[in-house]
């Protein structure tokens, strides 16, 4: 019985996967650029074509792509007897050869480490925003800011491999939380927390969060604090606004 190209027992990484769509679209494209030059040399992208996995795992996939602009899928080690290729149905729509301005390009074998990398920034922004909140749960309940971190209750060490997290204090009126990266490639945090008042005259806590590509060698001064609850604090230069 023949299976579906995305059944389980024949699923490959999707690494690897990404590189047979873009050896057809290569290969599509050279083969119909020679057709139509009506070319008499041979056509550079046809051919059997074996990909294999960028993590090495050994793993890999093979692609024919013939002269006629046809391209086939050769699923590995099956788990059935029958043979089969798929038939992958690209179809142009462009002669553009060229990405658009602003594209960044990633090694396939970078894929992984990419994803990995937003999801470790991903930890260090919620330890973060919830290092905000801790703040302003402290001060209503204590009326000062912490200046320790084991003492918001977290739960979270300040010492992991990749972050390190820390509590700088900045008068009676605010506090920055930190979450910096030990590492390039992953964005640095920082939170402000600061006491401003309503048109009431009650004061009232907030917070803001802001990003930045830097590894914070060196803090930034804590931003202007606003003096009243309509304006609202601005993250340092070099730092997105994370609200």
């Amino acid at each position: 019985m023949k299976k579906g190209i995305f059944n389980a027992s024949i699923l490959l990484p999707r690494k690897l996967l990404l590189s047979a769509l873009l050896l057809l679209v290569a290969g599509i494209s050279g083969c119909e650029s020679s057709t139509n030059a009506q070319s008499s040399r041979p056509v550079r992208w046809t051919g059997e074509w074996e990909l294999k996995d960028p993590r090495g795992t050994g793993k890999s996939m093979k692609v024919i792509l013939t002269p006629n602009g046809k391209a086939y899928f050769i699923p590995p080690r099956p788990a059935y007897s029958d043979k089969v290729a798929y038939d992958i149905p690209l179809e142009k729509v462009s002669n553009r050869t060229t990405l658009p301005a602003g594209t960044e390009v990633i090694p396939l074998g970078d894929v992984g480490k990419k994803q990995a990398d937003r999801e470790l920034n991903s930890e260090a922004k919620t330890v973060v925003g919830v290092m905000n909140r801790a703040q302003q749960a402290h001060y209503i309940e204590n009326a000062n800011f912490s200046t320790e971190f084991n003492k918001l209750g977290l739960g979270v060490s300040k010492e992991t491999e990749h972050y390190t997290y820390r509590i700088v204090p900045q008068s009676s009126r605010g506090v920055m939380n930190i979450g910096r990266a030990k590492r390039r490639g992953l964005s640095s945090y920082i939170g402000l927390v600061y006491l401003t008042k309503t048109s009431s005259g009650e004061t009232v806590t907030f917070a803001k969060l802001c990003e930045t590509d830097d590894n914070l060698s060196r803090l930034p001064r804590m931003p202007r604090i606003p003096q009243n609850s309509s304006e609202e604090i601005k993250c340092p230069r070099g730092f997105i606004d994370l609200k």
